[in-house]
């Protein structure tokens, strides 16, 4: 598993998450902010969004700043 910094655009640091790939680490940190299955869940190494606006409340791994740390 690996370890992975989330940062939003704006620049606001979200932390170090446990993933096997960014969509998993994002999940958890969409989980750790208090966000449900029934607003966004992983289906086939993606996530999916309940909605758009889902989609734009929470974001998806391109509308963050996901890298790999040691």
């Amino acid at each position: 598993m690996a370890r992975w910094s989330i940062v939003s655009r704006a620049g606001r640091d979200w932390g170090i998450w446990d993933g096997d790939t960014p969509e998993e680490a994002l999940l958890r940190c969409h989980r750790d902010a208090g966000y449900g299955s029934d607003q966004v869940r992983l289906d086939g190494g993606q996530l999916r969004f309940a909605d758009q606006d889902a989609k734009e409340l929470l974001g998806d791994v391109c509308d963050w700043d996901i890298r790999e740390v040691d």
